[in-house]
């Protein structure tokens, strides 16, 4: 409190110590690594649930990489994170195919690449909506022609 001495003249004792950290919600998050599928690049993903993150990236079982396998410690984070209280969470998927020269402008967000069919090609071409190994599958495609 100020402390009057003479007119004009105020005289203010302040303390040296520096300001206590304040709290801050723990409830947000963000996580970043690799996963079993999804999306690798873009905004990342709000998540507010462990399902959300098993319909996006996978869930809990382990990763399989060229040189084996290995936990799936995000999937393990983010199972943590929402047991422990948490609310919202964002992810980014990392991946790595491991080819250096992969196309720099291919597609690996959120946009299905669809197959388009022309009678003028012999061939229909199938992207997966994601890289990896998820992606890997047999496809059957039956064409149907009708009257129209």
């Amino acid at each position: 409190m100020p402390e009057y001495l003479a007119p004009g003249v105020y005289v203010e004792e302040t303390s040296f110590r520096s300001k206590s950290l304040e709290g801050v919600s723990t409830s947000t998050a963000g996580f970043v690594g690799p996963a079993r599928y999804g999306p690798v690049s873009g905004e990342p993903e709000l998540l507010t649930s462990f399902a959300d993150f098993e319909r996006i990236y996978g869930g809990l079982e382990d990763l399989v990489f060229t040189t084996g396998r290995q936990p799936n410690y995000l999937a393990h984070a983010v199972r943590a994170f929402y047991e422990e209280g948490g609310r919202r969470l964002y992810v980014s998927r990392i991946f790595d195919d491991g080819e250096s020269s992969a196309a720099p402008d291919a597609n690996y967000g959120h946009v299905d690449t669809a197959a388009a069919y022309s009678p003028a090609l012999p061939s229909v071409t199938l992207h997966a909506r994601f890289p990896g190994a998820a992606g890997n599958m047999r496809v059957t495609l039956t064409l149907q022609v009708g009257s129209n």
